[in-house]
């Protein structure tokens, strides 16, 4: 069992197996975590950059706190809270995922819940084996190809339910809208035209 303090700040793959506790910091640049660290129980806290477990990379026993920066990818990890000024976004960057946790999810006052979305019915999506807290936060959707008639995405489903509401959704998209939508385990995400005009926007 080792005792350790990781602190990461450069672009970095880590390959090697990390076991036993402490703490990893990820504090600047983009950490990519590729293998599986399910033998890690410590804690991982994300203040800055980018950390993502991406398949099959698992951070399974560790609980993630997100107060700043970003969180992602589509392997696992064992619990996240995120703080005002914190990201969450399943999947790659540009590609979209399930990011899987075995424990509880909270996203807090200020936080961010990143979601990509495409034409085909596809979305990022938290599976969270636990409970979801929302007390606030923003849903932030970046869509793409055209824009659709209207479309629902479930971007988190909680086997221990969900409680509480995010604050608002935005959209990348000048004439889209996002309107969220609850049940007791999953959020829902519906993207449709909004009522705003070209002419509207358009300067000349």
């Amino acid at each position: 069992t080792e005792i350790y303090t990781l602190s990461l700040h450069d672009a970095l793959p880590i390959s090697t197996k990390m076991s036993g506790f402490g703490t990893v910091n990820q504090l600047a640049g983009c950490t990519l975590l590729h293998v599986d660290d399910s033998a890690f129980t410590g804690a991982t806290n994300v203040t800055g950059g980018q950390l993502y477990a991406q398949s099959p990379g698992s951070l399974a026993h560790s609980v993630v706190t997100v107060s700043g920066g970003l969180l992602g990818g589509d392997g696992i990890v064992g619990g996240i809270i995120v703080n005002s000024g914190g990201t969450v976004q399943p999947g790659g960057d540009g590609l979209i995922g399930t990011l899987k946790v075995g424990g509880n999810v909270a996203f807090n006052s200020g936080s961010t819940f990143e979601v990509k979305t495409n034409t085909a019915g596809n979305s990022d999506k938290l599976a969270v084996s636990g409970t979801a807290t929302l007390s606030g936060g923003t849903v932030s959707v970046l869509a793409s190809g055209p824009l659709p008639a209207a479309m629902q995405y479930t971007i988190l489903t909680a086997t221990g339910g969900v409680s509480g509401q995010f604050d608002t959704a935005v959209t990348n998209f000048a004439f889209l809208q996002a309107v969220l939508g609850y049940d007791a385990d999953d959020v829902f995400l519906t993207l449709s035209p909004n009522a705003v005009g070209f002419a509207d926007v358009g300067i000349t």
